[in-house]
This record gives structure tokens, C-alpha cells and sequence, in this order.
């Protein structure tokens, strides 16, 4: 084998390694940002059965103990949202425009204290604009379900 098709074999190994070695190291951040999470909102109490990841969106519910969890991986500083179950008595999915920025949230009615909102999806934070827009409707629908099942 001589220099030339050696440095092309290389280099050729460099360009399929690089990507798997990308995504490899991406999936270990991810794994361990959802395990911080799961340490900090589960506190020995909720155990997270349900959980769900669409588009660097975590759903997690634990059923028995009646506790929601949501995070949005995508964000640099990860923002985690913690609802207790027990004290809220209905949960509905709503979509909101102004002008060009849409949200999807989860509202919850609280007869204790004050109503809460998760936004699941915002339009003016996606890269992408309303690329997952629709996917996303359907997964707040359901998990709006799940929610109300629980309560």
C-alpha cells in the first residue's frame, strides 16, 4: 500500500468516525442531564415510571405518587417544571398566537393557590420555527390525557 492511499483511507475513517463520536458524546450529555433531573425532582418520593422524549422534551409521571414532571433539554440551562397531582384539579392543553410566536402549554387549575403553566412549546425559542408544531400539538393532547387521568 503506498502514502497516497493510506492518507485517503484516513481520512476517509476521520469523516465516518467524527459524526458517531458527535452523537455518541451528545447522548451522554443528554442521559446524564435527565439523570440529574430525575435525582433532583424524585427525591425518594416519585418514581417516574411514564416517561417520554420527544424532540429533547422530557415527560415524566409517576402515577402512583401523582407527580408530573417536564423538561426542556434543549435549552442551555435546563429548565425543569415539577407539578404535584394532588394539589391541582384539572389540567388542559391550549394553544396561544401573538402575531408570529405561538406557544403550547399545559394549564393547571389549582383550588389552593394559584393557576400554573408549563409552556411545552414556544415558536419564538425553536430554531426551526414551526417545524414540530403540529407533532408537538398531538403530544400535549395526549399527555393532557395522561394528566387527567391521574388527577
Amino acid at each position: 500500500m503506498d502514502t497516497s492511499s493510506l492518507l485517503i483511507g484516513l481520512v476517509l475513517i476521520l469523516i465516518c468516525a467524527l459524526p458517531i463520536i458527535y452523537i455518541i458524546n451528545t447522548q451522554n450529555k443528554n442521559k446524564k442531564k435527565k439523570s440529574e433531573i430525575f435525582k433532583m425532582y424524585g427525591q425518594g418520593k416519585y418514581k417516574f415510571k411514564t416517561v417520554e422524549n420527544h424532540y429533547r422534551k422530557l415527560y415524566a409521571l409517576d402515577t402512583q405518587n401523582k407527580g408530573f414532571l417536564f423538561a426542556d433539554l434543549d435549552q442551555p440551562n435546563t429548565e425543569a417544571s415539577f407539578i404535584d397531582l394532588t394539589k391541582v384539579s384539572s389540567c388542559r392543553a391550549e394553544e396561544t398566537t401573538i402575531g408570529t410566536d405561538a406557544r403550547i402549554s399545559l394549564h393547571f387549575k389549582s383550588p389552593q393557590r394559584d393557576d400554573e403553566d408549563i409552556i411545552l412549546y414556544d415558536s419564538g425559542k425553536d430554531k426551526l420555527g414551526h417545524s414540530y408544531w403540529n407533532e408537538n400539538i398531538i403530544i400535549a393532547k395526549k399527555w393532557q390525557q395522561l394528566l387527567e387521568d391521574n388527577i
